[in-house]
């Protein structure tokens, strides 16, 4: 009885870790439900603590938000894959030492699933049958995707990180020109702003990459666009009055909000608004 719980209970946890990962590193359609479980709430424990310590002490922690969260969700990911194969290898004789030919222990099954999944294959163990063995093989060609997709993954965060904070200077920059040409300005980074809305849309996760310059900020340039555009009467606006290039920049910002996380509003405009305003970090240093 043991061995068929521990069997179903490890099959179920592996399409769970390989169906969230997947849906988050190449799905490009946003986190999968157990990365999104993680991510969130630490996303919001790293802002309501850096707002604190720039507050209280002026010591800022932005930079350190987005690599704890990234590193939280690899922890994940390696422990729900771990976790999977310990149980797969428990259902049964899987293991026995090298050295005696003793079953293997929890200890030993443990750190032989995780040699299986860096693609070591360095252990004190060794499969008892070839079914179990097929089983490591498994492991091994699971792990091999796993890291290679997540440096993938990694890449595309910083790639769009990147992106979105040079879309921010650049929106910065053009409020100072003249009153009367910003507008023409502000009409040409629409082609740039639905590209980086797009591989926003693949990788929520450039969101908790918060700089300290407040310049070089996306959500907060985009929260400030979106004021600009509403003090100028360009939104809401028909589409057939917006001419060609505010009509990409305004629909930018319409499907961030449409596809933004955690900010359900009645229109895409108030959904983006509120997507800028829980990732854009007001409280400067020393303020």
């Amino acid at each position: 009885m043991t061995a068929y719980i521990c069997l179903s209970a490890g099959a179920l946890l592996l399409l769970l870790a390989v169906t969230d990962f997947l849906c988050t590193t190449i799905s490009l359609g946003g986190l999968g439900p157990v990365s999104s479980r993680v991510t969130t709430p630490l996303w919001r424990i790293g802002r309501a603590t850096t707002l604190f310590a720039e507050r209280r002490f002026g010591v800022s922690m932005r930079g350190a938000i987005g690599p704890t969260v990234l590193s939280a969700l690899g922890a994940t990911w390696i422990l729900l894959h771990l976790a999977a194969y310990t149980l797969l290898y428990l259902a049964g004789s899987s293991l026995v030492s090298s050295e005696t030919g003793a079953p293997a222990t929890l200890v030993q099954i443990v750190a032989f699933a995780g040699s299986a999944l860096s693609t070591l294959g360095a252990s004190t163990v060794q499969p008892t049958n070839g079914w179990w063995d097929v089983l490591s093989m498994v492991a091994a060609v699971n792990g091999m995707v796993v890291l290679t997709l997540s440096v993938s993954f990694v890449l595309n965060i910083i790639q769009t990180t990147t992106s979105a904070r040079q879309w921010a200077v650049r929106y910065n920059a053009a409020k100072r020109v003249s009153d009367q040409d910003m507008e023409e300005v502000l009409a040409q980074l629409g082609p740039e702003l639905c590209r980086i809305v797009v591989d926003l849309t693949a990788s929520p996760l450039t969101g908790v990459f918060v700089p300290d310059d407040p310049e070089m900020s996306f959500p907060k340039a985009l929260h400030d666009l979106i004021d600009e555009l509403e003090r100028r009467a360009l939104i809401p606006l028909p589409p057939r009055e917006q001419g060609p290039e505010l009509a990409q920049l305004v629909l930018g910002i319409e499907l961030l909000g449409r596809h933004a996380l955690g900010a359900r509003t009645d229109t895409d405009l108030d959904a983006a608004r509120t997507w800028a305003m829980n990732h854009a970090l007001h409280v400067q240093v020393g303020k």
